[in-house]
Order: C-alpha cells, then structure tokens, then sequence
C-alpha cells in the first residue's frame, strides 16, 4: 500500500467517525514517516508513559517534553520499518513479563500491585498499554544486538586509557579505594561496548532518517529537518528505558557512570 492511498483512506475513516460523532475530531496525523503515520493519540500515550516512568503522573508537559517524545515516534517507526520480515517475541513471551517486573522497580510508587495500578489509571494507561510497549522494546534490543553486538570489539589499548584518564582522576576526586586495571578491565569493556553501540545506533538512525521520507502534516509542529508541506497544510488523518546486559542504551542516553567500575552492578 503506496503512502498516499495510506492517507486517503485514512482520510475516509476521519470523515466516517467524524460524523457519527456530531462532526468533532477524534484525533489527527501529526507526522507522516514513509508510508506510516503518526497520530496525536500516539504522542499522547508516549508522553504518558514518560511521566508513568518518572513516577510522576502530574507532572507538567513542556513543548520540549513533546518535541523529544515525538523524535522518539519517529525513531519507533523507522526501527519497526526495518524489523519487518522477522520472528518477533509475543507479549506473552516470559522475557517480556520478566522485564515489566524489572521495569516496575525502577519507578516510583509502582512496587506494589496497589501503587501499580493506581500510576495506571492517574497516568490514563492500561496494562495492555504497558505490555505491548514493552514486548516492542524487548524486540527492538533483541534486533539491535544481533545487528551491532557480533562484529564489537573493545582494544586493550582503549581500557587503559579510560583507566587512566577517566576512572582513576574520577575516584581521586571523590577519595575512593584505587582498583588495580586488572581488577576493573571487565566492567570497563562493558562500559566501553555500551558507549560503541550507543555511537552506532545513532549514526545507523541518522542515516534511515536521512533516507526516510517524512512531513509535517501538522503546522504548529516545528521539527528541524522535517518539511511540512503547504499541500496538507491543515488536514487531518486518521490512522528504551529498557536495557538488559547484553541491550545497547537508546541513542543519546548518557554513559553509564565511570564509578561503577568500582562496584559494578547487573545492567538491567
């Protein structure tokens, strides 16, 4: 199906439920991504799910906060594009309900089944909303490290010198026990690997955003290098934070600390 019999019928579909409720939008295309769409309703949840991460189901959204959720979509969709074609894990897949379980403990106030529930409906999402988004991200880590883990390589040459330039001024500063090289190699390669693939997927993404045909169909939108054209100008269509150890970081997070070298923990 071509992009533009995509919108048309997804225009169809606008007018059909439109009219069956008095004429009053549902909801509408913000960007176009190739032949895929994202709605309104799309960044809504996605800003949903950042505040239920935070543990913060009041807290204000910005347009920065919007801006940076609807570059997540965008990423979402050109990721999704490319996983086409291969065996995908189902929601019910018990890596999927493991990492909910883990995810949970990283938010405030979701440790109890009451405290759980009670994000859910301030945040006004549902169960299925979690673990679909989830079962999604697994899916996507699980791509991502068949694609740039195998040919990582970490030299030696490279360990040292975050030993010495990074690690060992970092613990001086803050008075802590020196570990000999040995003794942090290991965690230290991790750290390394993590900071390649991090470096990888965002070149790999520039370049299918470089490739992808995307517009703006919403003109109050402003997203650099995204042309919003004058001929949809005003209309309307209907249609990680989860890491693991062997998961790369989502683009632009932060390295992890150099400190943990000294106390690693199990990445989750």
């Amino acid at each position: 199906m071509t992009g533009l019999r995509q919108l048309v019928i997804g225009l169809a579909l606008l007018l059909l439920q439109s009219a069956a409720h008095g004429a009053d939008l549902l909801d509408r295309v913000l960007v176009t991504v190739n032949s895929r769409i994202i709605l309104q309703s799309d960044l809504e949840t996605e800003l949903h799910l950042q505040k239920l991460m935070a543990g913060a189901p009041n807290a204000p959204v910005t347009q920065t906060d919007r801006e940076a959720a609807l570059d997540r979509l965008i990423d979402r969709l050109l990721l999704q594009g490319e996983m086409q074609g291969i065996d995908l894990l189902p929601t019910t897949d018990p890596q999927v309900t493991a990492q909910i379980a883990e995810v949970r403990k990283q938010i405030k106030g979701a440790e109890t089944e009451e405290g759980w529930r009670k994000l859910l409906v301030e945040t006004g999402l549902t169960e299925d909303d979690i673990r679909e988004r989830i079962t999604e991200e697994v899916n996507t880590n699980l791509f991502l490290e068949a694609k740039f883990r195998p040919g990582l390589r970490v030299n030696a040459a490279r360990i040292q010198s975050y030993y010495k330039e990074v690690l060992l001024p970092e613990l001086k500063k803050k008075g802590a026990a020196v570990p000999t090289l040995v003794e942090v190699s290991p965690q230290i390669e991790q750290i390394l690997a993590e900071q390649t693939l991090n470096e990888l997927f965002a070149e790999w993404i520039k370049g299918l955003r470089a490739q992808a045909r995307m517009r703006v169909v919403d003109k109050t939108l402003k997203l650099p290098g995204i042309e919003a054209p004058s001929s949809l100008s005003g209309m309307n269509f209907l249609p990680l934070r989860i890491s693991n150890d062997q998961s790369p970081s989502p683009a632009g997070a932060a390295p992890p600390s150099p400190a943990s070298a000294t106390n690693p923990q199990p990445q989750r």
